[in-house]
């Protein structure tokens, strides 16, 4: 997939992103073409009804019949859906869960096969909350806490573009699992540290 724009990487590949599942060894996320996993897996979460929106309107049209019409919607919906999990992002995985279980849901008719697929749900949702860096929410608050001492010293005009990592100086913590050095996971946070308020500020009123 090189020619698609994949990069070439490793497990040995510096800050790249990898999981370590119970006593298997690290494994690396799914990437694609896309810069973080977790961006692969925001795509095809909001894909999944997208396409699940096209499928239910074309199937109220001729093209339906057609044999590669089917296949083609039907390989896009299991293909996502299946992509997801590999890439390890809980939030998505989490949030696919609930996507398919309304989904599942409508087609239920009775209230315990209902509450049998809830209960499902629940436990699938509590296994994929315990997989995963066990000091991914220290690391969390720790970059938050990086970025609140960045805006205090460089509240009006940053730290530059792209210079979060470059200010960290230390790694966050003796136990953190691969991704010592990165931004923090929030993009206001992020462009208040880099950019300063006043830009955050007028980029939020844009948006709005």
């Amino acid at each position: 997939w090189y020619w698609l724009g994949e990069r070439t990487f490793s497990l040995s590949t510096p800050s790249i992103a990898k999981i370590q599942l119970l006593n298997t060894g690290q494994t690396l996320r799914a990437y694609s073409t896309f810069s973080h996993p977790n961006a692969l897996a925001g795509f095809l979460l909001l894909a999944l009804p997208v396409l699940w929106y096209l499928k239910g309107r074309v199937e109220k049209t001729s093209l339906w019949k057609t044999r590669w019409c089917r296949a083609l919607f039907t390989s896009a919906l299991v293909i996502a859906a299946l992509t997801i999990p590999i890439t390890f992002s809980r939030s998505a995985i989490v949030l696919e869960i609930f996507l398919l279980g309304s989904v599942l849901s409508t087609r239920l008719r009775t209230s315990i096969s209902r509450l049998l697929l809830l209960a499902c749900m629940g436990l699938v949702v509590l296994v994929v909350l315990s997989i995963g860096n066990p000091t991914s929410l220290s690391d969390r608050v720790l970059l938050l806490a990086k970025a609140q001492d960045l805006v205090k010293h460089y509240p009006l005009q940053g730290i530059g573009l792209a210079g979060f990592v470059a200010y960290q100086e230390f790694p966050l913590n003796s136990h953190t699992t691969g991704l010592n050095f990165q931004p923090v996971h929030n993009i206001f946070i992020l462009l208040a540290a880099e950019l300063g308020l006043p830009t955050t500020l007028l980029i939020t009123i844009l948006l709005i």
